[in-house]
């Protein structure tokens, strides 16, 4: 653990596991879930959230009653600023990120809507940085090892 203490869930205030994640290309990152809501917060540089959701979802238990839903008031752990939620790179799916830091956090259903999220072919509209950068990554955390 690279914390004194545990985080508490923007969502239900529980104690946040923190959890290695393997990556391809054998790095990793550390993540953290709460067993109790099953919420994912992530830190600006553990990685690509859609990315990061794909390698998640099949590891997660079940969401158990009282899962927090979209449009809760959030705080971020780290800053206790305010959460906004808002689309991912302008046209995905909802999540609340802290405007201080760059944090996100999702619920379980996010996490599916994230996994699920495919930036379309066209680029429907000109792609900004934050598209780039998203596809950039994506590409990065994609990679087999063999391509390094």
């Amino acid at each position: 653990m690279y914390r004194e203490t545990a985080r508490s869930c923007p969502a239900c205030a529980s104690p946040m596991r923190e959890v290695e994640l393997r990556l391809r290309g054998g790095g990793g990152t550390g993540i953290d879930l709460c067993d109790s809501c099953g919420g994912v917060f992530l830190e600006f540089f553990d990685g690509e959230p859609v990315a990061l959701s794909r390698r998640l979802l099949p590891a997660l238990h079940p969401t158990r009653p009282g899962t927090p839903s979209a449009g809760d008031e959030l705080d971020c752990p780290d800053c206790r600023t305010p959460m906004v939620e808002q689309p991912y790179l302008r046209r995905g799916p909802a999540i609340a990120r802290c405007e201080s830091c760059m944090s996100v956090f999702a619920t379980r259903p996010q996490l599916q809507e994230l996994a699920e999220f495919r930036i379309p072919e066209d680029g429907g509209a000109e792609p900004t940085w934050a598209d780039a950068l998203a596809e950039r990554l994506a590409g990065i955390f994609q990679r087999s090892p063999e391509e390094d």
